[in-house]
């Protein structure tokens, strides 16, 4: 994939490097400027070249949408609440700066109290004052200077942060402290692979219009910590990014996309058949597995969605979630053609919940079924919480084919342990499946 990085040239380095250190299978196209208004004419003139654009931060995008329409899938690198607590970190250690009162541009308020919490500050006794959003007026870089600079000199506030480097460079000339909110390694992957998944997306959706999409969405808990502002918050904000690392190597390892969205969850873009494979018919995630053994989280919620676009597996996604929230343990719940599975606990938690191997062998001598296939089935029934599944159902997550799934249905049903209950409801040709009721704990 020919990749064009649109940024200021300091960015567009540091992208070029995180590309070749972890490898990751594109062509960099460097469209540098020095004004971020540049970057209008540079998408312009080389847009039809390249296969799809990255851009360095949300000014660049945001200023370059309001003249021109996408030719080739986009992305940029957001703003985060880690960047500015980061920012925060360093404007008090480095710049040795009271951060207790900053001017600001680029983020958000909400964004900047989340950090302050973040790194133990109280969030109710600092005083932010923030740049107005005048990204299309010819003079808004020297808008934001005049701003910082004034509120510097007038003594409302004792340093700055921003999140553009012109603004940076320039207030450092004049000697005002100042910390740049800089994109971090972890991000500038992620997006990059999100942007590769956005144009795989699209070939593949000519190439193959059924294929399937899986939405992971992480919501991590973590235990309630009451920290101050010293070195051990530093240690804290690295050992939740070494938790991102791990979602990140986890997401690599499947070669899918991953991002953080606004409320610090993660969403990970994954194909359908890939996940199924690597989580063996989504009986063990592994890295629901990997999280819920970490001492500094209490539990972890993962909702699983699938769909034939990005939009309706994160919308499933979205419902497994809410499934998950409710229980309020480490768990998963996936949906999948409007049916929800689930819970689908870690691994470590199931060796205390299997069922009793007594029961199944007893199952097993009255109907002749295999002792094997009825933990198959046991284990599917326990894990997605089938009270009620068709055929069908079961046979395509324990991996048992239709034809022999109806047979061993059948001995069970005349066993005693299997009963229908109803028949699906149809809108195509074709005979109806039973809706059926296992029956093994009875």
């Amino acid at each position: 994939m020919k990749l064009g990085v649109v940024g200021p040239e300091n960015s567009v380095e540091l992208i070029k490097t995180v590309i070749e250190k972890d490898w990751i299978p594109v062509e960099l196209v460097p469209l540098q400027y020095n004004a971020y208004t540049e970057a209008l004419e540079l998408v312009e003139k080389y847009q039809p070249d390249v296969d799809a654009i990255f851009f360095s931060g949300p000014l660049p995008f945001q200023y370059v949408s309001r003249y021109v329409h996408p030719l080739v899938p986009w992305e940029y690198i957001p703003n985060n609440m880690l960047s500015v607590a980061y920012a925060l970190i360093k404007a008090a250690f480095v710049e040795k700066a009271d951060i207790s009162k900053i001017s600001t541009d680029s983020f958000t308020r909400q964004m900047f109290l989340e950090a302050y919490r973040e790194i133990g500050l109280d969030a109710d006794k600092v005083t932010i004052r923030s740049a107005a959003d005048r990204v299309f007026a010819d003079d808004y870089i020297d808008y934001l200077v005049e701003h910082h600079r004034n509120c510097y000199k007038s003594g409302l506030t004792h340093c700055c942060v921003t999140g553009i480097c012109e603004v940076e460079q320039r207030l450092k000339r004049e000697g005002i402290p100042t910390a740049m909110a800089q994109i971090s390694h972890e991000s500038i992957a992620l997006y990059i692979n999100k942007l590769r998944l956005t144009y795989s997306e699209h070939l593949q959706s000519i190439n193959e219009p059924n294929r399937q999409i899986t939405v992971i969405l992480l919501d991590i808990s973590y235990v309630e910590e009451h920290t101050i502002f010293s070195q051990s918050t530093v240690a804290l904000l690295q050992r939740k990014n070494k938790i991102s690392e791990m979602i990140y190597t986890f997401a690599q390892a499947l070669g899918a996309a991953i991002v953080q969205d606004n409320e610090g969850r993660f969403l990970i873009f994954s194909s359908g058949e890939r996940f199924e494979i690597d989580s063996d018919r989504y009986r063990h995630i592994r890295i629901l597995d990997q999280l819920s053994q970490l001492d500094l989280i209490d539990h972890v919620s993962v909702g699983i969605g699938v769909g034939e676009s990005n939009q309706s597996a994160k919308f499933n996604a979205e419902s497994a979630l809410r499934n998950a929230h409710r229980v309020k343990i480490s768990c998963a719940f996936m949906v999948r053609e409007k049916t929800i599975y689930g819970p689908i606990t870690p691994f470590s938690h199931r060796r205390t919940q299997n069922f009793s191997q007594q029961r199944l062998l007893e199952i097993s001598t009255q109907s002749g079924v295999s002792l094997r296939s009825l933990e198959q089935i046991e284990t599917v029934v326990r894990q997605y919480g089938m009270e009620y599944a068709t055929p069908a159902q079961l046979s395509k997550i324990s991996g048992i084919n239709p034809r022999n799934m109806n047979r061993i249905l059948n001995k069970l049903e005349d066993a005693g342990y299997v009963s229908v209950v109803g028949k699906e409801s149809r809108v195509s040709l074709g005979r109806p499946g039973r809706i059926i009721k296992i029956h093994f704990a009875e």
